[in-house]
């Protein structure tokens, strides 16, 4: 990732998160992103991929300020309300990201669901950030496609940060983005909505059952 994508993806995200904190903050969401944006290159600094120059340590380097934004939310948000108001910035920044993927590929633009999904296992899984996960294919059928991830960036990245909770949101958000992009299929968790690493589960299942 170029410094500019860096910039430009970081901005976006502020930018998609601000409905979430005006409602929360008031006037105050743009002084409150700016002191994540400071706080979270002070996160980063204490992970082991600051030391690094891969494209993985790249590719982590914008969450930091997401789990900025998650770290100073938590304090002034009441705790009885928090996972809410966690959920909805992280389903504002994530499909956000998302999106900007669907449309570079044009994945909507494939009618064909199966082909479309087929689309997105080379273009997503097996490209970019999906290089940085481990996945296994259990099943590649029209009617049913059945994948798990063994290895997770996000979790690790959250969990050295100190919130693997973070990720939790990001399982959940799941749904949201393959009913968007995949509406002929019904996703789940191959029968239980939390079989993900991030809530203790040995793998990340993800499966597609053709409507």
């Amino acid at each position: 990732m170029s410094i500019f994508n860096e910039i430009s993806s970081t901005i976006s995200g502020m930018l998609a998160i601000k409905p979430v904190l005006e409602k929360e903050l008031g006037s105050k969401w743009f002084s409150f992103i700016m002191e994540c944006s400071k706080y979270s290159k002070e996160i980063f600094e204490k992970t082991k991929w600051a030391k690094e120059e891969s494209e993985e340590a790249k590719y982590v380097k914008p969450l930091s300020f997401f789990v900025a934004v998650y770290l100073r939310l938590k304090e002034v948000v009441p705790s009885e309300r928090f996972d809410e108001v966690a959920q909805a910035f992280v389903e504002k920044a994530a499909f956000n990201s998302d999106m900007k993927v669907v449309k570079k590929y044009k994945f909507m633009k494939i009618k064909d669901s199966y082909k479309r999904w087929m689309f997105y296992e080379e273009k997503v899984m097996n490209d970019g950030f999906g290089l940085l996960q481990k996945h296994n294919l259990l099943i590649k059928q029209e009617n049913k496609i059945h994948l798990q991830i063994t290895r997770c960036v996000f979790y690790d990245f959250f969990k050295e940060c100190g919130v693997p909770k973070l990720t939790c949101h990001i399982c959940d958000y799941d749904k949201l983005y393959h009913k968007t992009v995949f509406p002929e299929y019904q996703f789940d968790r191959n029968g239980d909505t939390k079989n993900t690493i991030a809530y203790n589960a040995p793998q990340c299942d993800y499966v597609w059952k053709k409507l």
